[in-house]
Formats: C-alpha cells, sequence, structure tokens
C-alpha cells in the first residue's frame, strides 16, 4: 500500500500491523547484569590482593648472646622451630612450621608443648590454626 502526501497537507494515517513488535531487552534485566559482574570484579580483585598466608619477612631478629646460650640448651628438634620462628620475624603458624620443617603434626606440636613449658613460645588460637610466637622473654624485652 502507497501514501502519497504533498508538501503542506495534513492526513491522519492508521498503520496496522501483522505481526507484534518485539522491544529490545529489558534495560532492568540489563542493569542487574551488569551490578552482578562489577560485584564479581571487585570481590574478585579484593581477595587477589590478600596477602597470602606465609612468610612475613619484614623486620629481622638480631641473635643476642643470651639468645644463643638459651638455643644451645634444646634439642635439635626444638632449636630448628626457634631457629625457624627468627628468620621469620618470631610468628608462624602451627601449620608452616610443620610444612617447612616436614616434621609429623604430633611431633611439633610435643615440641612446641616442650618451648612452651620453657618460656621460648607462646601459642595463640586463631579459629582452627595456632599462631606460634616468640616470648618478649626470650627475646630479651622483658626482665
Amino acid at each position: 500500500m502507497t501514501i502519497n502526501i504533498t508538501k503542506g497537507e495534513l492526513k491522519t494515517i492508521d498503520v496496522t500491523l501483522a505481526q507484534e513488535v518485539k522491544s529490545g531487552p529489558d534495560l532492568r534485566i540489563l542493569l542487574i547484569a551488569s551490578i552482578l559482574v562489577i560485584v564479581v570484579i571487585i570481590f574478585y580483585l579484593s581477595r587477589k590482593r590478600k596477602p597470602k598466608p606465609g612468610i612475613e619477612k619484614t623486620t629481622k631478629i638480631e641473635i643476642t648472646g643470651r639468645m644463643r646460650d638459651i638455643i644451645q640448651t634444646l634439642t635439635d628438634r626444638e632449636r630448628d622451630i626457634v631457629e625457624l620462628l627468627i628468620e621469620n620475624n618470631g610468628k608462624l603458624t602451627q601449620a608452616e612450621i610443620r610444612h617447612f620443617l616436614r616434621n609429623p603434626k604430633a611431633t611439633i606440636s610435643r615440641d612446641i608443648h616442650c618451648l612452651k613449658q620453657k618460656r621460648i613460645v607462646e601459642t595463640i588460637k586463631i579459629g582452627r590454626n595456632k599462631e606460634i610466637i616468640l616470648t618478649k622473654w626470650f627475646l630479651g624485652h622483658e626482665g
């Protein structure tokens, strides 16, 4: 069907379509999907930036003569634990100590218990992990 309109003439035309016109995607769905993608990206980037648990080498602990004398009285395994703690700023988890020394859990646990009795280390329970820290007494910061 053809309609001719001349310049300046006013006509009213009713258009009836044979098929229903489909609109583009709903903007609400597009907005929700965009927000979801942004949240996922932010979550991924924030998790990536967190430092992984492990060895922190910020400040090195200087071994004093007193510390050396105390270390000489320890068993080989206890000495290995204390030296590993000294190399790692005086703080590691029990699992990290076990990982680095490649000793069984029970052995490490017994050795740490002995070191606690000798006032060389303290343990702090964090969730299911134990953080092992050199004591102020051993480091010579306390009387």
